[in-house]
């Protein structure tokens, strides 16, 4: 085990080398020093001071949409520890490339910049440990390789780090995403009475919500409301580049519920921000160093017209299920199913009209249609 390690260790130092090559970084004194039979080690460590990083921030997701922030962050703790289950950056970067890649853009509970902003620079406004640990932990169930027992028991370590941190009631709304992301986990586990739990409390939890002036934070709630919203409808339960394609399922269906009304009094998000999530790219990211291709993820248009839906399905849903209802009509379900109809005839050409677009089908825009 201890030679696979320094194995592994020695090709990942390897591979930034590599890295730095093919971006035409430092070229000729990396091919210097490599002449002059310099260790892997010190050529690493010259190209990436050890003061340049910090062992507890992530490399950063690759379709990010902030860079840096944009207002001075006072009253915080310069060196945050985000989670006590690992220090190393690089599987901590792994995990949430692919949370962002395959998560994220089908439950946006969150914004991924604020969040990525927040984590830089050791910020809690918009992340904090328990998000991090529920975040990690629901990757680990996407890793390639999830079934083996040590991603497992990762997987089941971070589960537990957030399980004991967790306080429902601070009225934080990092608290309410981790939740959240709590349910899609056990959701994908088959622990439908746990799951269930964790999303109740994550949509009554909302009505306690601890508000703030910060920037940014509104857009972020209206991320949380509208996700959750979907959640108490919709939940997908597998990536489909793992394991056997499964249709998207209703969560209110399967558990013959009728889903949790929140009204949301938010100022839906500017057209600015769904166009710049729109350009944003998305990454068919799977493996470590995986040089995968890039499509503009149109991930504010698949949100906004995903709202939709949710309340096309939440009306058909409780007219199926609400125990004081009156008796279903013939036409009232035409009449439900005509608004489907309608939804999917008008969507924008950009996620609508797969056929005859010639950019990539986006699995989160296929799991909608």
């Amino acid at each position: 085990m201890k030679q696979i390690k320094e194995l592994e260790a020695k090709d990942h130092l390897t591979q930034q080398i590599l890295r730095a090559l093919s971006n035409d970084q430092h070229v000729p004194e990396i091919l210097h020093r490599l002449q002059n039979s310099e260790t892997h080690e010190s050529i690493v460590e010259w190209l990436a001071p050890p003061d340049s990083y910090d062992v507890h921030s992530p490399a950063g997701s690759q379709n990010s949409t902030f860079e840096a922030s944009s207002h001075e962050m006072t009253g915080i703790s310069p060196n945050i520890l985000w989670t006590s289950v690992t220090t190393d950056p690089n599987i901590l970067d792994h995990l949430f490339q692919l949370y962002f890649a395959w998560v994220h853009p089908v439950h946006t509970l969150f914004s991924e910049g604020h969040f990525v902003n927040s984590f830089r620079h050791n910020s809690k406004l918009f992340c904090s440990p328990i998000l991090v640990n529920a975040m990690c932990a629901l990757a680990c169930h996407l890793h390639a390789n999830a079934d083996t027992d040590e991603i497992e028991q990762l997987g089941l370590s971070f589960s537990d780090a957030v399980r004991s941190e967790i306080e429902p009631d601070d009225g934080c709304l990092t608290t309410i995403q981790a939740l959240a992301v709590l349910f899609l986990v056990d959701s994908g586990q088959g622990h439908g009475l746990r799951a269930s739990s964790y999303l109740t409390l994550a949509t009554r939890s909302l009505s306690n919500i601890k508000m703030s002036q910060e920037d940014g934070f509104l857009e972020v709630l209206g991320n949380t409301m509208r996700g959750i919203r979907g959640l108490n409808v919709y939940v997908r339960l597998r990536p489909y580049w793992l394991r056997k394609l499964t249709r998207p399922r209703e969560w209110a269906q399967m558990t013959f519920q009728v889903p949790i009304f929140l009204r949301e009094d938010l100022p839906h998000t500017v057209d600015s921000i769904d166009n710049e999530l729109d350009e944003a790219k998305w990454y068919f990211y799977r493996f470590v160093d995986d040089q995968c291709p890039a499509w503009s993820g149109l991930l504010g248009t698949t949100n906004r017209e995903k709202a939709k839906l949710m309340d096309i399905s939440k009306d058909v849903t409780t007219m199926l299920y609400d125990p004081s209802g009156p008796p279903i009509k013939a036409s009232e379900i035409l009449q439900q199913y005509t608004r489907y109809v309608s939804w999917r005839e008008r969507l924008p050409g950009s996620i609508g009209d797969i056929e005859n677009n010639n950019s990539q089908a986006l699995p989160h825009v296929l799991s909608l249609l």
